[in-house]
């Protein structure tokens, strides 16, 4: 099995990969694609709103931090506010392992922890890494 490769990903500046999302996202998949065996189970659209910013909620899942996720159809619409700017990296990944995962364990509290140690494994040579955990 080859390695997943996320380098690109990493080396990105933050301003490059809102610039580049929507590329930078089908990149990201394809090589998970790659990686997994698999395809995406959804169709998806990635954007980043610059205007709007999440409102802190306490009781907002971990898993949505950041998005907000909308499905009509089989599309999945993922926007990614602003005032997680600076966490865009683990967005980013994150929502791409998502959309490997059935509609019906999405929710499922183990896939949310196995999706969020693999990113931060993925992830650990970003100084931001730590502020995520």
């Amino acid at each position: 099995m080859k390695d997943l490769n996320i380098d690109r990903l990493i080396s990105l500046s933050i301003d490059d990969i809102i610039e580049n999302l929507d590329s930078i996202f089908k990149e990201l998949i394809q090589e998970i694609e790659s990686f997994l065996s698999l395809e995406v189970i959804n169709n998806f659209n990635v954007t980043y709103n610059d205007n709007t910013a999440q409102s802190i909620n306490p009781e907002v899942l971990f898993y949505d931090i950041g998005v907000e996720r909308t499905v009509s159809n089989d599309l999945v619409n993922v926007t990614i506010f602003n005032n997680y700017k600076n966490f865009i990296k683990e967005i980013v990944l994150r929502e791409a392992y998502i959309l490997f995962i059935p509609n019906n364990l999405k929710e499922d509290e183990t896939i949310h922890i196995f999706i969020t140690q693999r990113l931060i494994s993925d992830l650990k040579k970003l100084p931001s890494i730590e502020h995520w955990r």
